[in-house]
């Protein structure tokens, strides 16, 4: 199997903590032509984005959740909680990664490489993304996972996310971005810990400051 995949995307980043925490045997590549152009749609992703999982069977996989839902099967379900209770709620933490607070930060991030920047929507995105964590505060357990005490699926749906909340809201202003919600906050301490979340954020984190070198 190959990944198709860029560092810094947090949906990319999702699908390598699950990767590295299953011990799965898959190559991790760069895309093999621009992201969103046509020659990348037709030879790997017709949506056009990474992260993207070619199968030894030929199919490709999109999308970040269907993929790490696929490893963690492939893995004999090392990354699902054990009861359904548990896999509900991982499943809804991740849902709130992305409806809730992903959008706020995506404002953000695209402000932040404008050649004049709106403080306005630069406020609102915060604003969104801040409402977002209020949502996961009343979700994820207290300790060092998400759900049921080990690393699963809620983990790596939702530590990217994380990591741009405290890298990117400090960046305008929020010096203490989980200031409200301090459960998700002694959360994203504790998970930082883990060998495979960790090995990714640093993977984050060096793609993040050339990033901001290029402007």
């Amino acid at each position: 199997m190959k990944l198709y995949n860029a560092n810094l995307s947090p949906y990319a980043s999702r699908c390598r903590i699950a990767l590295y925490a299953t011990g799965l045997n898959v190559d991790i590549l760069p895309p093999p032509a621009p992201l969103g152009s046509d020659d990348y749609k037709q030879q790997v992703n017709p949506i056009g984005k990474v992260p993207a999982l070619a199968l030894d069977d030929g199919t490709v996989l999109p999308e970040s959740d269907v993929i790490v839902q696929y490893l963690d099967e492939k893995s004999g379900g090392k990354l699902t909680p054990g009861t359904a209770e548990g896999r509900a709620k991982a499943r809804l933490i991740g849902r709130i990664a992305d409806l809730y607070i992903a959008p706020g930060l995506g404002t953000i991030f695209r402000q932040l490489g404008a050649a004049e920047r709106d403080p306005a929507k630069i406020a609102e995105g915060a604003a969104e993304a801040k409402k977002g964590l209020g949502l996961l505060e009343h979700y994820v357990e207290s300790g060092a996972y998400a759900v049921g005490g080990k690393l699963s699926h809620a983990d790596c749906m939702v530590a990217p996310t994380l990591f741009f909340i405290s890298a990117i809201l400090p960046r305008i202003g929020e010096a203490e971005p989980f200031a409200s919600t301090p459960k998700v906050g002694a959360y994203w301490t504790a998970v930082q810990k883990d060998a495979s979340i960790a090995r990714v954020l640093k993977e984050m984190a060096e793609a993040l400051a050339e990033r901001m070198k290029r402007g």
